[in-house]
């Protein structure tokens, strides 16, 4: 099979194509870290049906090829455990493939120039999204405002997306056929007058609710699509969140379609709605949507326990009390569900950790591995508590995949917190178990540009070593999941999820990690695929 459709937001090409394999082979001539516990590493591999059968010639595939076992030579390639995002969102990635492409943009002009040429083509009315901007990279280090986008189209309601989902960018007549009033919280108002900027809490709702406004089949097939791309990278299981009471029904669609992906799904429901979890019949609930602490760290909506250093005033938004989350614990804890929020500023992850704290002091039960998913402005006495409680810290380390005037404004806006954003070093020093994700689509699948991102952190006193690195989107992620028995390492018994890569990952510097390793076939629970991908672009 030759899957070579549009590249989620962005281009066409051959993402994977499936190899016909027997029920059982070996692989041979083989480095393989087995990312076990003891570091250990083979020179061959035996497959039987969909799990690993042995390992090492010496310790018995040799007598498998002498029983006529079909064998695979790889020259001396590299092979890991297959890797495990354990935050995203498939559905939106899926969705925001029918989008407008706007990570290349660098400046306000282009965007008003992508947009004006797209409504060209497009019938009067017809809404005109730009998704995957990064206001960061704009020349004018601002986002549009409604003005400027009315500049591009006067005809079509115009939605700018930024890349974390947490702002977004509207023209005059998206702000009036979608109703937006100058009271509802989120909205940039200047003078009594909307700017068409709209944050947290607002933006997470709407845009949510414009991608996933999608006829059935087109959604359907983005879905896919996104998969695709997912496992020519390296991914071969994808942790993904959707669901919320603002949009039903999208763990069932992902559930539906799980035979049609080339990938393992592990499912997390975004509702807050207990009922709808066991209706579910899944054993974990979380991610983002209805739970949702604060908002995100660039945008001035994470909820910070101090004032931001640039704006004495604001210290950004909780969108919910503490009894909210007290009670949504107390709930997963009695009906012994695994549970994760979206947290990033430190007020916001002391409101989930709090209620965590709480849940678990008061019924005496631990080991639900609860999570806290981006954990990016921690304080220190928050990580010892973290470990503490054995909550794991599930983080996204390609946000850190920042240009120097990035970082500068991020200095400004938090000041000597800047040393403890995205504190990988210290989460893993204080004790706290590091899992590894993307949160497509505000970032790629890729878990080999994570793995970089971790080792060549702008603050290089947080960087940590390539095992650590590697074990995040390993044996940590599946453990996230309660899978560490069947993922996360090459060991006997467990599923035949491997990744074969260009080049031994011990062997490449630091700091060229993600130029010189890369994908070069994928193995899902035995299956084989040769991934078409070449280097990180088109």
């Amino acid at each position: 099979m030759l899957y070579s459709e549009k590249k989620p937001g962005g281009c066409g090409q051959a993402f994977a194509q499936e190899i016909n394999m027997p029920k059982r082979y070996a692989l041979i001539n083989a480095n393989v870290i087995s990312m076990d516990k003891n570091g250990r590493r083979w020179d061959a591999v035996a497959v039987k049906d969909d799990s690993i059968y042995r390992l090492g010639l010496e310790a018995g595939v040799q007598e498998l090829v002498d029983e006529g076992w079909p064998v695979y030579d790889m020259g001396g390639q590299s092979i890991l455990p297959g890797f495990i995002d354990c935050h995203s969102h498939l559905e939106y990635t899926g969705a925001i493939a029918a989008c407008l492409d706007g990570r290349h943009v660098t400046s306000i002009e282009e965007i008003i120039g992508e947009i004006a040429r797209a409504a060209e083509q497009i019938p009067k009315g017809q809404r005109v999204i730009l998704a995957g901007v990064k206001e960061t990279d704009l020349a004018e280090g601002r986002g549009p405002n409604r003005w400027e986008l009315d500049r591009a189209t006067l005809k079509h309601p115009v939605i700018v997306l930024e890349y974390t989902w947490h702002q977004m960018f509207f023209n005059s007549l998206a702000l009036e056929q979608l109703n937006i009033c100058p009271n509802i919280a989120g909205v940039d108002v200047e003078a009594g007058t909307m700017t068409g900027v709209l944050r947290d809490p607002i933006a997470a709702d709407i845009s949510t609710n414009l991608l996933l406004d999608l006829p059935e089949k087109k959604l359907s097939q983005g879905i896919i699509q996104a998969a695709w791309f997912a496992l020519a990278k390296g991914v071969t299981t994808i942790h993904s969140m959707q669901g919320g009471k603002k949009r039903c029904g999208g763990t069932e669609r992902l559930r539906n379609l799980a035979s049609q992906l080339p990938v393992h799904l592990l499912l997390w429901e975004q509702s807050a709605d207990i009922s709808e979890v066991l209706r579910l019949q899944l054993p974990r609930f979380g991610g983002c949507g209805d739970l949702q602490a604060d908002g995100e760290v660039g945008s001035y909506t994470a909820a910070l326990l101090e004032p931001y250093s640039d704006r004495c005033h604001c210290r950004g938004l909780l969108n919910y009390p503490q009894e909210y989350w007290d009670r949504l614990l107390t709930t997963a804890t009695e009906n012994q569900l695994q549970f994760c929020a979206h947290a990033e500023g430190d007020a916001g992850i002391e409101a989930v950790l709090s209620a965590m704290e709480k849940a678990q002091e008061q019924s005496g039960r631990s080991g639900l591995r609860h999570r806290i998913e981006h954990l990016e402005l921690p304080t220190m006495q928050q990580l010892q508590r973290m470990a503490e409680a054995g909550i794991i810290a599930s983080v996204q380390p390609a946000f850190m995949e920042m240009e120097p005037k990035e970082l500068t404004a991020f200095h400004a806006m938090y000041g000597e917190r800047i040393a403890r954003l995205n504190p990988f070093r210290s989460i893993r020093q204080c004790g706290v178990m590091l899992a590894g994700g993307s949160d497509s689509p505000v970032t790629e699948y890729d878990p080999v540009n994570g793995i970089h991102c971790v080792l060549n952190h702008p603050i290089k006193q947080q960087r940590l070593p390539l095992r650590e690195a590697l074990k995040m989107f390993t044996i940590n992620a599946a453990y996230s999941g309660f899978e560490e028995e069947r993922k996360g390492s090459i060991e006997a018994g467990k599923q035949a999820d491997m990744v074969v890569l260009s080049v031994d990952p011990y062997r490449v510097p630091p700091d060229r990690f993600r130029d010189l390793v890369q994908v070069r076939q994928v193995f899902v629970a035995g299956k084989r695929y040769l991934s078409m991908m070449s280097g990180r672009d088109c």
